[in-house]
């Protein structure tokens, strides 16, 4: 079986693919810190290659377009523009099997732009009879994706550079660990129906910016000082029910919540980023031992 994956290929790891697709033959273009992994397939982006000549030389069974808004405080443009080339380009593909992956449901502020796109997708869908389904996903976070929010906020800590939320101290951090979406994909992938559907994942653990905080500042690895910004600004609510019974159909749920995973985490990163300059080291060596 080939699958392509497309989009904000930042989140894709090596335990995300061995998840998600065990068995397949993986191909990827867009960007991502990948090597040396059998049976993946990474296409460098060049003037000659881009994803019309891909879909014209490849037949994929699954296609994954991960979508920038999966990323918190995305500060990326163009996602509608790629989105459209993208099922420009699909229009004759009725063989695969399509999954548009995108970030949370929000009840009680606009999403223009994330609709936007999500009516591209269904309108592809019902004129060209496409193989799609749209899952809404909370947040991905990375150890290795300069531009993702978590992985600004550990590098302050590791430089002892102070934090200040503009979020409201109570509210929902909705954020979930890649692996579990890994394996809420190839669940959704390998129990395929032909129903269209827009599949929301909930967040069910309610964990909020102030525990956040507090972690951050019990993980004690540096000096940085944590707090937050007056701010008058609406707090999201993201969807909280399993309206689509994700748990009943796929078996699947969230095992891990951010806050159980921010020590690992911060090793991850830690392990992944450049080594600290002498002094940084010493003043991180100095809290550990204290």
């Amino acid at each position: 079986m080939k699958v392509l994956l497309f989009g904000n290929t930042g989140y894709i790891t090596k335990e995300f693919i061995e998840e998600a697709f065990p068995n397949s033959d993986v191909y990827i273009f867009g960007e991502i810190n990948l090597t040396g992994l059998k049976k993946v397939t990474v296409f460098k982006k060049t003037e000659a290659i881009g994803i019309a000549e891909i879909l014209e030389n490849y037949r994929f069974d699954q296609i994954l377009y991960l979508s920038n808004f999966l990323t918190y405080k995305n500060q990326q443009i163009g996602e509608l523009e790629r989105l459209q080339d993208f099922l420009k380009n699909t229009s004759k593909l009725t063989w695969s099997n399509i999954i548009y992956l995108t970030g949370p449901e929000i009840i009680n502020l606009p999403q223009d732009l994330e609709r936007a796109a999500e009516n591209l997708c269904l309108h592809w869908a019902h004129t060209y009879s496409g193989s799609l389904k749209i899952i809404r996903s909370p947040y991905i976070y990375s150890a290795t994706q300069p531009e993702d929010y978590f992985y600004g906020l550990m590098s302050n800590i590791r430089r002892n550079q102070p934090i200040r939320f503009d979020e409201q101290p109570d509210e929902v951090a909705n954020f979930i660990n890649s692996e579990d979406l890994a394996e809420l994909v190839y669940k959704v992938f390998n129990s395929w129906t032909d129903e269209i559907e827009v599949l929301t994942i909930p967040s069910p653990f309610q964990d909020t910016f102030q525990k956040l905080a507090t972690k951050l500042q019990n993980l004690e690895l540096s000096h940085s000082t944590i707090g937050f910004q007056s701010s008058n600004k609406l707090s999201p609510l993201y969807q909280t029910m399993d309206k689509n019974n994700l748990r009943g159909r796929y078996g699947w749920f969230i095992h891990y919540s951010i806050l159980d995973d921010l020590s690992d985490f911060y090793c991850q990163f830690a392990s992944e980023s450049k080594p600290l300059r002498r002094l940084e080291f010493r003043g991180l060596k100095k809290i550990s031992i204290d």
